[in-house]
């Protein structure tokens, strides 16, 4: 119930994701990006708050090692269907995580969550690279909003996190 995105611009790579988060049967605004710095990268999540708490907090350095390390912890749940998918900024690079273990680079953006292949679809008629950071943030404001609008799991205001350098 979320879109992030991930889009590299001239200097960095910008992170913006929607701010709803579900709580039990409960929709909450989230103050800030659904994302966290994990040892040396940025990482958005979509799926169950709890699942990628546990990944955030997991004993491996190495995201996928603690993507395994929360599976298994998981294995026996038969009924439990609960999971994370992630997209992480690490070194000016972007990835892909599913709750599996599965790994996969992107390109030069990626999207995750509810509202990713709409917000995929956007990005491809916009993106260029090489572009600014302020030029890049207004398109993915505009694709919050247009997702939000055909989406109602996406919910706005955009947070937004900015990882210069690689």
């Amino acid at each position: 119930m979320t879109i992030c995105l991930a889009a590299k611009f001239k200097d960095g790579v910008l992170c913006c994701t929607d701010s709803a988060v579900s709580v039990g049967h409960n929709r909450l605004t989230k103050p800030d990006i659904k994302g966290w710095w994990r040892h040396n990268s940025f990482v958005m999540f979509s799926g169950t708050l709890y699942y990628a708490q546990e990944i955030l907090h997991a004993t491996p350095k190495d995201l996928r090692s603690a993507v395994l390390e929360v599976k298994k912890m998981h294995k026996d749940d038969d009924d439990d269907e609960d999971s994370a998918e992630l997209l992480e900024v690490r070194g000016g690079d972007i990835y892909y995580y599913e709750s599996t273990g599965a790994v996969m680079k992107a390109g030069n953006y990626g999207a995750i969550g509810h509202g990713s292949t709409l917000g995929l679809a956007l990005l491809d008629m916009v993106y260029a690279p090489g572009r600014s950071e302020k030029w890049l943030r207004t398109h993915m404001e505009n694709i919050v909003r247009i997702v939000e609008k055909y989406d109602t799991t996406v919910f706005r205001p955009s947070r937004f996190e900015v990882i210069t350098g690689g």
